[in-house]
């Protein structure tokens, strides 16, 4: 394969919305990212204890919230009732960049 045909087939995937500048895998990324020259926008979705799907990078919730275990363990209801440290910083990037 040539470097210009490598070059014709690459894509820009983004991953979590524009972590390097936003909360992952919030809304105000995910409208970032489709302003950019990506192909395509990735998220991870994991099933709670009764069966909903959440969008959240980790199998657990100790990265990203004040929380500590794993997203199958726990309920919706349970998972809502967590301080999620990305709510903090979209907060604070609101702010920066309102709309």
């Amino acid at each position: 394969m040539t470097l210009n045909k490598l070059k014709d087939e690459l894509q820009i995937v983004s991953h979590r919305g524009l972590p390097s500048d936003f909360p992952e895998n919030t809304m105000v990324g995910y409208r970032e990212v489709m302003g950019l020259n990506v192909a395509m926008l990735e998220i991870d979705v994991h099933l709670t204890k009764d069966q909903h799907f959440v969008v959240i990078h980790d199998e657990t919730i100790d990265r990203t919230s004040d929380g500590k275990g794993r997203i199958a363990d726990y309920t919706l209801s349970q998972l809502k009732s967590f301080d999620l440290v990305v709510i903090k910083m979209l907060l604070l990037r609101e702010n920066e960049y309102p709309r």
